[in-house]
């Protein structure tokens, strides 16, 4: 049974106004009508649909979703509050391809693809994305369309990185870098179990914690020679980690809400070209420390047919060792 008068008081701790928290109860409120209507849906099922049917299209869904969001976090819904973060990786981020395919001269780029709208299942999309997709990998160069692709497409603020910049630049090596780096990670993972909160969207386990201990390519990087290889943490990791299923397994690492379905879904098949969206993400760290764009390489794509995981290697400028102290 829903407690109003105790999910107040949480969205109170929260610093939240008056007039948002009458809002967000009345929208859990209606989120609770529903549910009824639906009683044999299960509780993470009836968040992905009602974010779906309801929240998508009607107006101030950032405000609903995060609400609803705060709901999943007040009542231990990890997946719920999984599912409705992972919805904001697709904000702005297919205007931002056709802004960056503008700067190469290519005013076509998705021009037939809207961004969809905030709430809606991304699936709905896979048969406009490999549509899109394919046009673009017949009409323009792969170099270019690689370049346009690997950027930072998730709008995410340079500054988030000054304190990694700085702590590069005192360490005075990319390696002691990464080290950090891998290092810094398990202790913010390790936080995360022992509060039993999330890790952006991951859920951390004893489990996940060793698995990503074990190998500091994961998430943090290794140099080899003038490369940088990062393995992506898959989606779900802990999911992940105890499935046996080839295909399940890599619709469990993949990250794109775009087009992880098509892993199961027989009838769509998306390029691992795709990826190289998620290279960008991967190298923009480095692009801030070295002050410009890098390149970055796809090598493993679980978005193939015989991938296992989602693996890049992020080329170094070539006087990388002038930012390296000589000790």
């Amino acid at each position: 049974m829903f407690d109003k008068d105790k999910f107040k008081i949480y969205l109170q701790s929260l610093k939240a106004d008056n007039d948002l928290i009458s809002r967000t109860v009345d929208l859990v409120s209606k989120f609770q009508e529903f549910s009824t209507k639906h009683i044999n849906m299960e509780e993470t099922k009836l968040i992905e649909t009602y974010s779906d049917e309801v929240i998508s299209g009607s107006g101030n869904e950032v405000e609903k979703l995060v609400g609803l969001a705060r709901y999943c976090k007040f009542t231990g819904n990890k997946e719920g509050l999984i599912y409705l973060l992972s919805l904001f990786n697709s904000v702005g981020v297919i205007e931002s391809f056709r802004n960056r395919a503008k700067l190469f001269g290519f005013d076509d780029f998705f021009s037939e693809y809207d961004d969809p709208s905030l709430g809606i299942k991304p699936e709905k999309y896979l048969p406009k994305i490999e549509k899109a997709l394919s046009n673009v990998l017949k009409t323009i160069p792969h170099k270019t369309y690689r370049k346009i692709l690997a950027s930072n497409h998730h709008q995410i603020p340079i500054e988030v990185f000054n304190e990694d910049k700085k702590r590069f630049i005192e360490l005075g090596s990319i390696d002691k870098f990464l080290e950090y780096r891998h290092y810094k990670m398990i202790s913010e993972m390790e936080n995360c179990l022992r509060e039993n909160r999330l890790w952006f969207e991951q859920n951390i386990t004893r489990e996940v914690l060793d698995f990503v201990k074990s190998n500091q390519e994961i998430q943090a990087g290794i140099r080899k020679d003038n490369r940088i290889y990062v393995t992506k943490i898959p989606s779900k990791v802990d999911k992940y980690l105890n499935e046996t299923d080839k295909r399940k397994r890599r619709y469990l690492s993949c990250h794109c809400p775009f087009v992880r379905d098509s892993i199961i879904d027989e009838n769509t098949k998306i390029s691992s070209e795709w990826c190289y969206c998620t290279g960008g993400f991967e190298k923009l760290i480095f692009d801030v420390i070295y002050d410009q764009e890098l390149e970055v390489e796809l090598l493993e794509s679980v978005l193939d047919e015989n991938g296992s995981k989602c693996r890049f290697a992020i080329v170094l400028p070539k006087n990388y060792l002038d930012w390296e102290k000589n000790e």
